[in-house]
């Protein structure tokens, strides 16, 4: 059975939610998946490169114990948690919850699985 893990994803700006992408031209991101390979979250940026994204990656899990679950609102009246450290952004549900507290709670679970997940390679990026 597979395990949680950060994912490295090549994106093109039109896809910032994190679809594969085939172009040169596009940025990378990082996913998070559960074991049964649902996605969790995403990184709130996108990075240059994949090594970038991979040191970014490891930053997030050293501070995890600095990090806040904020929620916030879509545009459909969703609720979606966002990852803050230090006040900024650093990851984003993959999904909207009708419920606020199933946000707080998906954010809470991802904040857990990431802090034991295994270290993201920078050379396991999909297209």
């Amino acid at each position: 059975m597979a395990e949680p893990r950060f994912e490295l994803v090549h994106i093109s700006p039109e896809q910032l939610r994190g679809r594969g992408y085939t172009g040169s031209a596009g940025k990378v991101m990082w996913r998070f998946l559960s074991a049964n390979n649902r996605s969790l979250a995403q990184s709130a940026t996108s990075f240059p490169d994949a090594p970038s994204c991979a040191d970014a990656v490891r930053a997030l899990r050293g501070q995890l114990a600095l990090a806040e679950v904020v929620t916030v609102r879509d545009t459909r009246g969703k609720w979606l948690w966002q990852l803050k450290i230090a006040g900024v952004a650093v990851g984003v549900s993959a999904r909207s919850y009708q419920r606020r507290l199933h946000a707080v709670n998906s954010g809470n679970s991802f904040r857990d699985l990431a802090e034991r997940s295994p270290a993201v390679s920078g050379a396991r990026v999909r297209p």
